[in-house]
């Protein structure tokens, strides 16, 4: 950090760190722009090294009280439940649905839809295998996020959201977000149960590992 003298040291102008007519050399020796220009001739008469304008320092603005990212909110538990696993064409899917305290359980016309779309979009994929959905009825609306294994350790990921009204589901795979806190505890069961079975040569055991029912 520049030291910032506060005077020419040859006219004894006054220099504040404000300043935009100082100048300097590589050893901080400090001159107004009058003397650097004459009669120093923008050289400095202690190192003769060439003077350059000294970067004024301007105040930091100040950090505003309220920070960028405000939680209203501390954590409260949802209901998870596992449902099973539903065997597709060329895919084994297993089904985890989250509900808000304040939302209804998904009704079985939900769930048809959720798999027709699962269905849809795993048919799209090269190759079958193991995958797992999420039914998150949220506060505003319900998340259906599906998720496949791929190249032995490669999670791929599909998001869906709609409004609580909206009886559609709209492909989410434009946005930047990923899941949510109580998502996230799924797909890391889901990673853990992955490495514990197909990624120790036993992928069929991946289907008996799952979340456990319960408040989380």
């Amino acid at each position: 950090m520049l030291e910032l003298k506060s005077t020419c040291e040859r006219c004894s102008t006054t220099l504040p760190p404000t300043a935009r007519h100082a100048y300097i050399c590589s050893y901080e020796c400090t001159f107004c722009e009058r003397c650097a220009a004459h009669p120093l001739g923008g050289r400095c008469p202690n190192c003769q090294g060439a003077l350059w304008p000294r970067p004024p320092r301007l105040p930091l603005p100040e950090l505003s009280a309220t920070p960028a990212l405000q939680v209203n909110n501390t954590y409260q538990p949802r209901e998870f439940r596992f449902l099973g696993v539903t065997s597709l064409p060329r895919w084994e899917l297993k089904r985890y649905q989250i509900r808000h305290p304040d939302r209804a359980t998904p009704s079985g016309a939900d769930w048809a839809l959720a798999i027709e779309m699962a269905n849809a979009a795993l048919n799209a994929q090269a190759a079958g295998g193991y995958a797992f959905c999420i039914l998150h009825c949220a506060a505003m609306g319900d998340y259906l996020l599906l998720d496949w294994w791929s190249d032995q350790n490669l999670l791929n990921q599909r998001l869906y959201f709609r409004p609580t009204e909206n009886p559609r589901f709209a492909d989410q795979r434009h946005e930047p977000a990923i899941a949510c806190v109580w998502e996230l505890q799924v797909i890391d069961a889901e990673r853990r149960a992955w490495m514990a079975s197909a990624l120790q040569g036993a992928a069929k055991n991946y289907l008996t590992l799952h979340l456990e029912d319960g408040l989380r």
